[in-house]
């Protein structure tokens, strides 16, 4: 087989459903421990002779609104590397599929945690958003066959190939059962929180949920505390601002942990019981101004 001709474009013209034509996936980028979940990585694609290619914004693809009928257009460009249609992948990656590419998909990752998670995960997904709840409730049901559409298990893991948006629910659902469960150990058996820190520093979407996790960690007595942070956070701060910001977490915890314990004693007096979550409500300007006075003393 000849070899292509280093970077070389093509444009290609969208399906309706947005699949492209020519590409398939094979496997997805890197290597994903069950234990280390959740997880998002890049689909690796291949063309119709098993040349890895990439996507790149077609020059003169229309914008077209949400709906839009107007097709869509993408470049293609063709690597130098072939990968044969079984083995090992080049560098460090996962066979999975093959299945067709589509514009605008991830490949999301779930582990242990989610799968014994999955009942509950049910409760934090909204009922209008189809794709996300159907996934759940298969995971819930002890993955019956037939799996969802490009969906793959792989040495403990679950590999969904999804659009964004659907990834992104599906993320948000599993951070809010996190959340929960830190909130649930907290003031409990050190090793559970711990394992609920580490759970809700993957799923993490902002520096709160890094710091509140981080927060876990200290008070289960975990030493990695900070360097957890320092890893995962975009830009570090000074240590003294890394120790009040986790006070403040712990202040957080306290708080919503005493309002939760309340709560659930007005459920036992026959009282309507909050909805999954509603005790996480305390706000963190509030906890702030708490920490700020306590550190003033």
């Amino acid at each position: 087989m000849s070899k292509p001709s280093p970077h070389k474009l093509r444009q290609v013209t969208l399906s309706p459903r947005g699949e492209i034509p020519g590409v398939r996936v094979i496997g997805f980028h890197g290597e994903v421990d069950a234990a280390d979940t959740p997880a998002r990585r890049a689909a690796i694609l291949v063309d119709e002779e098993g040349w890895l290619v990439r996507l790149l914004p077609s020059s003169d693809a229309p914008e077209g609104a949400p709906g839009s009928e107007r097709p869509v257009k993408v470049q293609l460009e063709r690597g130098q590397l072939h990968v044969s249609s079984e083995g090992p992948l080049p560098g460090v990656g996962t066979r999975l599929g093959p299945w067709p590419a589509r514009l605008g998909y991830t490949v999301v990752l779930l582990g242990q945690t989610e799968l014994r998670a999955a009942a509950r995960l049910a409760a934090h997904t909204p009922a209008d958003e189809s794709g996300p709840t159907r996934f759940i409730q298969w995971l819930a049901q002890d993955r019956p066959a037939p799996a969802p559409e490009m969906t793959a298990q792989l040495e403990g893991l679950v590999a969904w190939y999804c659009p964004d948006a659907d990834a992104h629910s599906l993320w948000l659902s599993i951070l809010r059962e996190a959340r929960l469960a830190a909130l649930q150990s907290f003031g409990g058996n050190p090793q559970l929180l711990e394992e609920a820190a580490w759970w809700l520093s993957r799923a993490a979407l902002s520096a709160d949920d890094l710091y509140l996790a981080a927060a876990c960690l200290k008070h289960a007595g975990s030493p990695h505390a900070e360097a957890m942070l320092q890893a995962m956070l975009e830009t570090t701060p000074a240590p003294e601002e890394l120790q009040k910001r986790m006070a403040e977490q712990l202040l957080f915890l306290d708080a919503e942990t005493r309002l939760s314990a309340r709560a659930d004693e007005t459920v036992g007096q026959g009282v309507v019981p909050p909805q999954p979550y509603a005790a996480l409500t305390l706000t963190r300007d509030r906890v702030r101004h708490m920490a700020g006075l306590i550190q003033a003393r």
